[in-house]
């Protein structure tokens, strides 16, 4: 298997995310030598920008018009990020809530590979590829936000567009890091609680 790594926090160990996911991947190693752990923070990646050229790209390439060299560089590189998303079995997201939502750089990314034919809208054979994928979000959040809370647009947007991908919401999972913001010796508690439960969940995953 092959497990694709996001980081999307700019803080480094200082990050909670990151470093209740850092113990996922090391126990996920041990539970399956062999395996190749690929990781990707958006914060230092050279992300290609997905803006109006990049977009004028995609549209004449999928739609068979003619595209001049420009536009097809452009989609190029777009679509060899998407393309390399979707040759992971496996996806590990470690993400704070910035304003509710995601970081702009994980939005970023997610807008270039989240693409027509190539991530979602695909045929049977890439359903059914998709569906045999597990994704797993471990979101650092200030304050606390239970199901369905209407002030958190992190982990529905997320959850949406990895079903639109094909991933079945029962092989999601879940690890909410909160709260962040508490007194100290709450937040130290809270970090001990989910770096067991990442532990846990890294066992069958």
């Amino acid at each position: 298997m092959r497990l694709l790594y996001v980081v999307a926090s700019p803080r480094g160990m200082r990050s909670h995310s990151q470093a209740i996911a850092d113990a996922f991947i090391e126990a996920w190693r041990k539970y399956n030598s062999g395996s190749s752990v690929v990781a990707l923070n958006v914060f230092e990646a050279d992300l290609p920008p997905f803006d109006g050229e990049a977009v004028e790209a995609r549209y004449l390439v999928q739609s068979g018009k003619e595209a001049n060299a420009t536009h097809q560089e452009a989609w190029g590189r777009v679509a060899a990020l998407a393309e390399d998303f979707k040759s992971f079995d496996r996806y590990v997201i470690a993400s704070p809530m910035w304003n509710y939502n995601l970081p702009y750089r994980l939005k970023q990314y997610l807008d270039l590979i989240f693409q027509p034919r190539i991530t979602f809208m695909t045929g049977e054979e890439e359903r059914e590829r998709a569906a045999a994928k597990k994704a797993c979000f471990l979101l650092a959040r200030g304050g606390e936000y239970p199901a369905g809370c209407p002030s958190d647009f992190q982990r529905p947007y997320l959850e949406h567009v990895f079903g639109l991908m094909g991933l079945k919401p029962e092989r999601l999972r879940w690890i909410m890091v909160e709260p962040t913001g508490g007194p100290g010796e709450k937040v130290k508690a809270m970090h001990t609680a989910k770096i067991a439960e990442a532990l846990t969940t890294a066992k069958d995953f």
